[in-house]
């Protein structure tokens, strides 16, 4: 009787240890990545799961997003509403290519190896009250006019704000900290 009541307290043992692990493993936070998100030229959002909220011309965060924004459509404002653009230190945070009369506003984009926003032959745009750290280039402006770039907190770096042929942007009232162009 011995040897059974050990084997059984042994079997009770075995079977919570069992249920604990099980408890541990089910706890684990997943991973997001959500792959690049496209504001479309129609309106629509892609992936349509996209935790980005459309009302009207204005597309407002509702949860960060872990990958790229690229912005197909003009005339919008895209609002963060707080959250975070993040990369996995590659690529770009949103990019704005040919676009004008897009509002960024209210977030913080970071860890893309490349840039944290990129305007090339655009025109008209509004980049304010954001937070933009770690990327490559924090704004990145080419053959792009008539831009406004401020009220922005622009840190940690490579390239803070950069222009390449790109005249008669406004940029003032940006906080430029420790990026390693200076």
């Amino acid at each position: 009787m011995g040897s059974r009541r050990i084997g059984l307290v042994c079997g009770v043992w075995v079977f919570l240890l069992l249920v604990a692990m099980s408890s541990v493993v089910l706890n684990v936070q997943v991973v997001r990545g959500s792959g690049t998100i496209y504001i479309r030229a129609d309106g629509s959002i892609d992936p349509p799961t996209a935790p980005i909220q459309r009302d009207g011309d204005v597309y407002t965060f509702a949860d960060n997003i872990y990958d790229s924004i690229v912005v197909e459509r003009d005339n919008i404002v895209v609002d963060g509403e707080g959250y975070t653009v993040q990369g996995a230190e590659a690529g770009t945070g949103i990019d704005l290519t040919g676009r004008s009369n897009v509002t960024v506003t209210n977030m913080e984009i970071k860890n893309f190896g490349e840039y944290g926003i990129y305007l090339t032959g655009s025109s008209n745009n509004n980049i304010s009250g954001n937070k933009i750290t770690n990327n490559g280039h924090g704004i990145r402006l080419v053959y792009s006019s008539g831009n406004s770039v401020n009220g922005n907190n622009i840190a940690d770096n490579w390239i803070g704000i950069e222009g390449f042929q790109s005249p008669q942007n406004s940029i003032v009232g940006n906080t430029l900290t420790r990026n390693f162009d200076g």
